[in-house]
C-alpha cells in the first residue's frame, strides 16, 4: 500500500479534509442539532487517538485488504474508522468510571 497518499502533510489529505470542513460548514444549519455539534465536538480527541488503532486493526482483516486496493473505496474506509471511533469514544463517554479515568 503506498503511504504517501495517507501522509498528513500531503497535498490529498490537504483537500480532503478542506473539502470535509466546507461540506460541514454548509450543512450545518439545515442538518446539525446544537446537540449532535456538542457531541461531536467532545469526541474529536478521542477519535483523533484512536483512529490510529483502528486503521491498523482493521487494515489486518480482508475487506480492508479489498477496498483498499482501489482508490473509489477510500471515502467508505474513511467512514468505517470515523463511524468504528465515534462508537468506541461515545461507549466510553457513557461508562462513568471509564469517563471520570480516561475521558
Amino acid at each position: 500500500m503506498r503511504l504517501t497518499l495517507y501522509s498528513y502533510n500531503s497535498f490529498f489529505v490537504l483537500l480532503e479534509s478542506s473539502a470535509v470542513f466546507l461540506s460541514l460548514q454548509m450543512l450545518k444549519p439545515r442538518l446539525w442539532s446544537e446537540e449532535v455539534l456538542g457531541e461531536l465536538a467532545g469526541s474529536v480527541m478521542g477519535i483523533y487517538l484512536l483512529h490510529p488503532l483502528l486503521i491498523y486493526y482493521w487494515g489486518k482483516t480482508p475487506v480492508w485488504q479489498l477496498a483498499a486496493s482501489n482508490s473509489a473505496w477510500l471515502p467508505g474506509l474513511v467512514i468505517l474508522i470515523f463511524a468504528s471511533s465515534l462508537a468506541i469514544v461515545w461507549l466510553l463517554r457513557r461508562s462513568r468510571f471509564l469517563a471520570r479515568w480516561l475521558l
